[in-house]
């Protein structure tokens, strides 16, 4: 693993978008680093049902042309990748603290290892990538009128947090030339604090 590269984007990060939910209020930042191609844009009218920020999404996933992309670009992709809403539950998955400290040399892609990878170009490298993230499971605020689901669906309890340390995953090129990125900790996906507040905004 390359040493020394790490990064952390506070506020709340495989390098496609996730489901979109309704709304259209945005607020537009730029996270400090050699990734400033790349513009998180985030949704505050979905975060607002949420009593959260919103989730963000990436202004592109073609920087680099050629890779592999900076520790910097690749946390931005890994954030607009896994947060996202899902209305049909609904929940809100956001995250907060992420850092790459390990991006592999590229390999070439492995049909035994890489099966899963939706639309990866075989042709290109496969990067594999480490680092660690706080993730989020945020649920709607209870409005006055709906049913009381308890301290759930109340403000500053209405989440869960997983503290993902060990979290490891790679980035890819699909055949629309677009960078994918993912990043997880397995072993602590069982072991998430309920009743949390949400991460901080930017």
């Amino acid at each position: 693993m390359a040493g020394a590269l790490v990064l952390a984007l506070g506020g709340c990060g495989d390098g496609k978008s996730g489901p979109k939910g309704a709304g259209s209020d945005t607020a537009a930042t730029t996270a400090a680093g050699d990734g400033g191609d790349v513009v998180l844009t985030r949704d505050d009218a979905i975060g607002a049902l949420y009593g959260a920020p919103g989730p963000r999404t990436c202004s592109t996933f073609k920087v680099p042309a050629e890779g592999p992309p900076s520790a910097d670009t690749i946390a931005k992709y890994v954030i607009c990748g896994q947060e996202y809403e899902r209305p049909t539950a609904p929940s809100l998955y956001l995250l907060d603290q992420v850092r790459i400290t390990g991006i592999s040399d590229g390999r070439p892609y492995n049909v035994n290892e890489d099966v899963n990878m939706s639309k990866i170009d075989t042709t290109k490298p496969v990067y594999d990538i480490e680092g660690s993230l706080v993730s989020y499971t945020c649920n709607r605020l209870w409005r006055e009128g709906q049913y009381d689901g308890g301290d759930d669906y109340k403000q500053g309890t209405q989440c869960s947090t997983i503290h993902q340390t060990k979290a490891s995953g790679l980035c890819y090129i699909n055949t629309l030339h677009e960078w994918s990125c993912s990043l997880l900790d397995v072993d602590q996906l069982t072991r998430g604090e309920p009743k949390t507040p949400p991460p901080p905004a930017d």
